[in-house]
């Protein structure tokens, strides 16, 4: 078929909201894995706000565009 990928052929804009309708962690990585410690901390900004990074979300638009393609 020879599709290129440095070539743009369409444009498609998909816009939403997102709603955290369950549970949702982000975490950091692991702890320590010591008795009393937090196996896995969550990710907060430097005012101590837990936050969503860019990539979590990049990574589930990516899942559900991917779905939709199919």
């Amino acid at each position: 078929m020879g599709l290129s990928h440095d070539v743009l052929h369409a444009v498609t804009v998909i816009e939403g909201v997102v709603v955290n309708s369950a549970p949702l962690r982000i975490g950091i990585g692991r702890g320590e894995g010591r008795l009393g410690t937090v196996d896995m901390p969550i990710l907060r900004d430097v005012r101590g706000v837990p936050y969503v990074p860019g990539s979590s979300l990049r990574g589930s638009a990516r899942a559900f565009i991917e779905a939709l393609a199919r």
